[in-house]
């Protein structure tokens, strides 16, 4: 990896080619280009459903496991990171506000969501809470630059 200097969100810099997995929304999207830009368009028609996101295809990558994958809690939450960061605001803000339903009745959330809504795997996931609020943070932080600069309500 290398440190990004073009990025304004200060991150580093994505690897050379995109790694078809979730992995890839941690990276910085603002100003670091179209293949940065591109892999987040992948990772939207390949891992996404309903703004909740896949940590990777298994009928793409076998995993040898029985039984259905869930969608990834902490790869939902880098997701708005990322589209945040790439100042695509109005789909990460429905992202942001979709993945909260999922949390239990005092705000919680396990590592993945099942199909139908319900927690699965570890709970409650630390990872998650972690990639919550720096999603949040980003969000938030490019809501009001959007707000100043006189391109958000």
């Amino acid at each position: 990896m290398r440190w990004s200097t073009s990025c304004p969100s200060g991150s580093l810099a994505p690897p050379p080619t995109g790694t078809g997995s979730c992995a890839s929304c941690a990276w910085c999207a603002g100003g670091c280009g179209s293949r940065w830009l591109s892999t987040l368009d992948a990772i939207d028609r390949e891992l996404v459903s309903d703004s909740l996101v896949y940590r990777y295809d298994p009928a793409a990558s076998p995993d040898g496991l029985r039984g259905s994958e869930g969608t990834f809690s902490l790869c939902s939450f880098l997701y708005v990171h990322a589209l945040a960061r790439a100042g695509r605001l109005q789909q990460a803000r429905y992202a942001f506000d979709k993945i909260l339903t999922y949390a239990n009745h005092v705000g919680l959330f396990a590592e993945e969501i099942g199909p139908t809504g319900e927690q699965l795997g570890n709970f409650p996931q630390a990872f998650t809470h972690l990639a919550l609020i720096t999603a949040a943070l980003a969000l938030d932080e490019e809501l009001d630059r959007a707000a100043a600069e006189g391109g958000w309500e």
